[in-house]
């Protein structure tokens, strides 16, 4: 699970998603090319219509990647659902 969150969705929140690894989009070259393209990877941002996790999913499947998803309803909705958080 790929946090790309960014901004101040970023930087005001203490928590991520239990395990989720920090993607910044900005570092979409460095981080995206230490991944295998079958790697099953899902990004979140805090957006509700999933808009940059959307968008960098969409790159990584035009990069080769096979299982690159974006994260329904993104960071908010996993937070309404009160499902596992932890400490960034």
């Amino acid at each position: 699970i790929l946090d790309v969150r960014t901004g101040k969705d970023w930087s005001s929140s203490e928590f991520k998603i239990q395990s989720a690894v920090r993607a910044p989009a900005a570092e979409y070259a460095d981080w995206s090319a230490s991944y295998p393209k079958d790697k099953t990877l899902v990004l979140y941002c805090a957006r509700p219509n999933e808009a940059t996790s959307a968008g960098l999913a969409r790159k990584l499947r035009g990069d080769g990647f096979t299982k690159a998803y974006a994260l329904k309803g993104g960071w908010r909705e996993w937070q309404r659902n009160k499902f596992p958080v932890e400490e960034k």
